[in-house]
């Protein structure tokens, strides 16, 4: 009997203001623990969270959206894209 299966990926990023680095050192641990135990709780599973600090030094948001859009191969015009 034929069955179609569906997985839904969810990509939550928190950012402050002017990208200040707010999360202190000390808390972030816990931080991520309980985020964690909200997607687990949730029925979600977890595949990374957090050591993104210096993510977007190297490669600009939009950058890396442009390169997801063409691995993915959507389609899209870069005039409307940011």
């Amino acid at each position: 009997m034929p069955s179609t299966h569906l997985s839904l990926h969810y990509h939550v990023v928190f950012g402050t203001r002017d990208h200040k680095p707010v999360m202190n050192a000390t808390w972030r641990p816990r931080l991520h623990a309980y985020l964690g135990g909200l997607v687990k709780t949730l029925g979600g599973m977890l595949e990374a969270i957090g050591g993104a600090e210096d993510h977007h030094r190297t490669r600009t948001f939009r950058a890396e959206y442009l390169a997801l859009l063409q691995r993915s191969g959507i389609e899209f015009d870069e005039r409307y894209v940011f």
